[in-house]
């Protein structure tokens, strides 16, 4: 009977630890710090790749990297991995399927100069090292578009609206030109357009300034606003990833670009 009645309790406060653990989660407004076990670490890859459509904003149209998953007591320096192969395939409505193979080029970056895309394009992603696989897909967003007569220089301001638009789920904005270099990034709340300011330096409409707004897909904007956005210094961050058997991003951006 006794026995009976110590695993009862034994049990009761068992439940009522976490209770009591999902209560101060809730109430902190993050989860707490899990026990870290030694024998728990898995290796894997963490893996990062971007198709760009549109003019470059850069010499790199597509960019890929692969890198081990470090242990805390792992150094940077056997962090990068050049033996992996990686695989893409496109389709694209109306046109066969084009596959390319990337082959690292130093420091676990991959590229290829051949792949070309639109808006649209559906892109698998395939990622092969060791026993480790990597898969993952993104649809290209359509090319930002500035509404019509919206474009304005009012004092020191470049202002602008975008045509609202269900493929893109992230906006940065640049402009470049002798004096300055401005950046703002924007999330669209669909169907409102988007509203775009800059305060920049130069006088309106001088020659030689650059344009730039790139427009990027769902992977790439939870990507950014969950997994490298975080502003709780000591809660426990969970793993996320937008990839499948892995950690990382696959996604893709669509450029335009105006020149003054």
């Amino acid at each position: 009977m006794k026995t009976l009645l110590k695993t009862l309790i034994g049990i009761g406060l068992l439940f009522s630890l976490n209770s009591c653990q999902k209560a101060m989660e809730a109430y902190l407004g993050f989860p707490m710090q899990p026990e870290n076990i030694n024998a728990e670490f898995k290796p894997g890859l963490n893996v990062f790749g971007l198709i760009k459509a549109g003019p470059s904003m850069d010499t790199i149209n597509h960019f890929f990297e692969v890198h081990r998953i470090m242990h805390v007591f792992d150094t940077t320096a056997t962090m990068m991995i050049d033996e992996a192969t990686i695989e893409l395939t496109r389709h694209r409505n109306g046109s066969p399927d084009v596959n390319y193979l990337l082959r690292s080029s130093y420091n676990g970056r991959y590229s290829s100069p051949f792949i070309t895309t639109e808006a649209g394009d559906l892109w698998e992603y395939q990622c092969i090292y060791d026993t480790f696989l990597i898969r993952a897909t993104t649809r290209v967003p359509n090319q930002p578009e500035i509404i019509d007569g919206s474009l304005a220089f009012i004092g020191n301001k470049l202002l602008f609206s975008l045509v609202p638009d269900t493929t893109a789920y992230m906006y940065d904005m640049y402009y470049i030109s002798s004096n300055d270099f401005v950046h703002l990034r924007k999330i669209p709340q669909y169907p409102e357009a988007i509203e775009v300011s800059l305060e920049i330096k130069t006088a309106p409409f001088e020659q030689g300034g650059l344009l730039y707004v790139i427009a990027y897909d769902a992977n790439f904007e939870r990507y950014h606003t969950t997994a490298n956005t975080f502003f709780k210094p000591n809660a426990y961050r969970p793993r996320f990833s937008t990839v499948n058997g892995g950690y990382g991003c696959f996604g893709s951006a669509h450029i335009m670009q105006k020149q003054f």
